[in-house]
């Protein structure tokens, strides 16, 4: 009897720290995992208003913005007004690019239907660098403060530039914006959104799959646990 406690006293011994240093490196990769991907690598404007000029006339019009987030970290966004009270246009891109790529859409939305369109960059990407990306969560309720600025848009008679409905256009992480604003602000009217993510979660994952590809079912869901500690 003394002697089984003896070897399961040295198995033990043997096999606790090696678990817990398998314990250790997972959580730690799963957390490394999530924070890489939440800082999304820098990306360059694929077209510029002032470029974009030399073909329309309206791209000339366009004004770099910015307003405040709930949580005072700083929104920037490409505006282009439309006709006095007619209705707003938010489009948000997907994850990993940056506003210059709706430009054109934005721009045809206006010359079609005198709309005021509002491009902004989502937290963390493009002119909006700082903060980070929580894929929808912390980071999505930024576009009820977009809705909130295109409201208190004035004329220079001091009238009101839009009435309140405002659409949302959004792709990918930007259709996870677009429904947070929906669910927060009812001057919110209209939806258009292109693949939409089933949750937070699953999102993540998508990104890291396609930024590890390596091994990509494992780290995915390496992610999906690390944003318990992270």
């Amino acid at each position: 009897m003394a002697k089984i406690k003896k070897v399961i006293k040295s198995l033990f011994k043997l096999v606790v720290p090696v678990v817990s240093l398998v314990v250790i490196v997972v959580v730690g990769l799963s957390i490394w995992l999530v924070y890489t991907v939440a800082r999304p690598l820098p990306t360059q404007n694929i077209l510029t208003p002032d470029k974009y000029a030399r073909l329309s006339s309206r791209a000339a019009q366009i004004t770099e913005e910015s307003w405040s987030n709930k949580d005072g970290s700083q929104a920037h966004g490409w505006l282009l007004r439309g006709a006095e009270s007619a209705p707003a246009v938010i489009l948000y891109h997907r994850y990993g690019t940056n506003r210059s790529h709706l430009l054109n859409l934005g721009v045809k939305i206006n010359e079609s239907t005198n709309y005021t369109v509002l491009m902004p960059d989502l937290r963390s990407h493009g002119s909006t660098a700082e903060g980070f990306c929580t894929f929808g969560g912390c980071d999505a309720k930024d576009a009820a403060t977009a809705v909130d600025f295109l409201l208190n848009l004035r004329t220079p008679t001091g009238i009101s530039l839009i009435q309140k409905k405002v659409g949302i256009y959004g792709i990918e992480l930007g259709s996870l914006y677009a429904l947070a604003a929906a669910g927060e602000k009812p001057e919110v009217t209209a939806l258009a959104l292109d693949s939409v993510p089933e949750n937070s979660e699953q999102l993540l994952e998508q990104v890291v799959d396609q930024r590890f590809p390596f091994m990509s079912t494992v780290t995915g869901k390496l992610a999906g646990l690390g944003t318990r500690f992270y």
